[in-house]
């Protein structure tokens, strides 16, 4: 029901993306945190955080067929950590000969 009525919120609200930026940033989070709890239960990821590195068709992928696509969408996390902590600086050693593997499609 939650989401029914976040999606009529979102329908109302469309031409001000702002307000929706806004209003309901913290109920998407919990929404995409709520999942992450799912896919950590049936460890399919490392921790809930790791949601944050994986693309929309990427999640929905491990929830319609996880057997097929479990190896190749975890096997991405770790690289796309590496490149997100390399670029805000949070690596400790980012002279590292540990350096992301380039994706194609990533950014």
């Amino acid at each position: 029901m939650h989401m029914v009525n976040l999606g009529v919120k979102l329908q109302t609200e469309r031409e001000d993306h702002h307000v929706i930026w806004v209003r309901n940033v913290d109920t998407m989070r919990r929404i995409i945190l709520h999942l992450a709890r799912h896919l950590k239960n049936a460890d399919y990821i490392h921790c809930e955080e790791d949601i944050f590195f994986l693309q929309i068709p990427e999640v929905l992928s491990l929830f319609e067929n996880p057997s097929k696509e479990f190896r190749s969408v975890t096997q991405l996390i770790p690289n796309r950590r590496l490149a997100f902590l390399m670029e805000t600086k949070y690596a400790e050693d980012t002279a590292s000969s540990t350096s992301p593997e380039p994706e194609e499609d990533y950014y």
